[in-house]
Formats: C-alpha cells, sequence, structure tokens
C-alpha cells in the first residue's frame, strides 16, 4: 500500500517479502491489509482484488486459481462468545483454508 506509484505493478518482490508463501502468477490488487502476512499462503494464479483485508492470526491458504472479489475479508481471530472469557481478554485463532479454483465474490 505504500508503495511509490511507480513501482505497484510489480509488486511480486514485496509480496515474496511479506507473505508466507506465493505460487506463480498470484496478484494482489492494492490496497490490500493484513494482520502478520507471514501466515499467509498464496497457490499459483491466486487473485485479490482491491481493498481486500486477512487478519492472518493463524494460518490462510488460499488455493490455486482462487479468485477473491473486492473488499473481501478473512477473519482467523475469533473471540469467546461467553463474557468471562472475553473479559479475560482471551482471543481464539483457527486456520483459514480455501480450496483450489474458488471465487468468492466482494
Amino acid at each position: 500500500n505504500t508503495l511509490p506509484l511507480r513501482q505497484r505493478g510489480n509488486l511480486g518482490p514485496a509480496l515474496r517479502t511479506l507473505l508466507g508463501g506465493v505460487g506463480e502468477g498470484a496478484r494482489i490488487e492494492a490496497p490490500f491489509h493484513c494482520a502478520y502476512g507471514f501466515n499467509i499462503f498464496l497457490g499459483d494464479g491466486a487473485f485479490l482484488n482491491a481493498g481486500c483485508t486477512i487478519l492472518d492470526t493463524a494460518s490462510v491458504r488460499v488455493g490455486k486459481g482462487t479468485l477473491l472479489g473486492p473488499n473481501v475479508q478473512i477473519y482467523c481471530a475469533e473471540h469467546h462468545k461467553e463474557p468471562a472469557g472475553r473479559q479475560a481478554g482471551l482471543e481464539i485463532a483457527r486456520p483459514v483454508t480455501i480450496g483450489d479454483n474458488a471465487w468468492i465474490g466482494g
């Protein structure tokens, strides 16, 4: 999101540094938001359209050829349903896996 405009067409090197794994031909349109990045794994040809948010407090795997529409949000974080657990500040993180060739609209 902070790359100079002249570099936005070549996000590949930045993505490979930020994310846990980036398959061949995977692309993300800016802006893109994530919690950590290193828990995100994109399969070959995966595409995340503009405005996607991934709160990767656990592993997020996006399959080969999968398309995410604009503003799709994936949250691994979960809070306790009981008030005592929430008040104690406890959080839960669960992994998310999206299979190959899925299409999730925005």
